[in-house]
């Protein structure tokens, strides 16, 4: 059934800016931005910590920043537009076509209606970001520009990716660095989405591996305690991986913290029990035995 509303939206067409004058404004602002920004790729580490006026965060709690201050509504929150905010930053950082953004938002629409709803809340949208080249239309692509937007979930991939040092080694101060980004799950008290989720399973098990390759360099370093410390806190953002309890068990037991290790093991099995109504898998109850045989 097509949503009552899409009459009211076609109806306010007339007073919004047309989107093909939209993209030409863009294209100029665009031109602008290129002739004074530096030769320095947007989303790498270099940008990460320009001033821009718009911060998203999305890892964890979603928090919407403009000019330095929290954005609050007195009255109802514009469910939409914020959707199609978070729609825009979970397609990842070169954005989403408009077909693709408005067949995610509004599925049950025709083509023009969905294309109709998109462009009344993009324009919506510029007014919560209160920058209007935060949110860009060019050649049928919706995206954030990346001078004008900081977003969370990119400052952490760019990171993630200078991590990854030469000979498979981690760049432990990039990996720090991504790995205080990541405050949780992507957009993790939003619904369960099927734009949402391909973005939060990627998130998530890049920042995994990045945890576990960051505690496994520090502990063949000969720093045990640092290892142990970044296996806590990635439990801290992901409590339900079982691999990561397994690995804070042993490093803790390599330390002769064996009332830690063995705390960690319990947690671990409620855990499973009451979130999957599951047992601890083969792997982790041989740590668990190892721990108790070293007593």
């Amino acid at each position: 059934m097509r949503p009552a509303a899409h009459g009211g939206v076609l109806a306010t067409l007339g007073n919004v800016t047309h989107i093909g004058r939209a993209e030409r404004n863009e294209k100029q602002w665009n031109e602008e931005q290129r002739n004074e920004a530096q030769e320095v790729p947007p989303h790498s580490p270099e940008a990460l910590d320009r001033p821009q006026p718009v911060r998203i965060r999305t890892l964890g709690r979603f928090v919407l920043e403009v000019d330095r201050e929290s954005v609050h509504f007195d009255r109802k929150a514009p469910r939409r537009v914020l959707e199609l905010l978070k729609c825009i930053v979970a397609f990842g950082a070169g954005g989403a076509t408009c077909n693709a953004v408005a067949s995610a938002l509004w599925p049950d629409s025709e083509g023009d209606a969905a294309r109709a709803a998109l462009e009344v809340t993009l324009h919506r949208l510029r007014k919560v970001l209160r920058h209007k080249p935060a949110a860009q239309l060019s050649s049928g692509v919706v995206h954030l520009e990346p001078s004008a937007v900081w977003i969370d979930a990119v400052a952490f991939e760019a990171l993630a990716d200078q991590a990854n040092g030469e000979h498979g080694a981690v760049n432990l101060d990039a990996a720090r660095r991504a790995l205080a980004l990541y405050g949780g799950p992507f957009l993790q008290n939003d619904e369960e989405t099927a734009w949402l989720l391909p973005r939060r399973d990627r998130l998530r098990s890049r920042y995994v591996r990045l945890a576990m390759r960051t505690a496994q360099q520090c502990d063949q370093a000969g720093d045990p305690g640092q290892a142990a410390e970044i296996y806590a806190a990635a439990l801290e953002a992901e409590p339900l991986i079982e691999d990561l309890y397994r690995r804070l068990m042993l490093c803790l037991a390599w330390q002769r913290r064996r009332a830690e290790a063995l705390d960690a093991y319990r947690r671990c099995r409620n855990m499973l029990a009451v979130v999957f109504g599951a047992a601890p898998s083969q792997e982790t109850e041989a740590a668990y035995a190892s721990i108790i045989r070293s007593a």
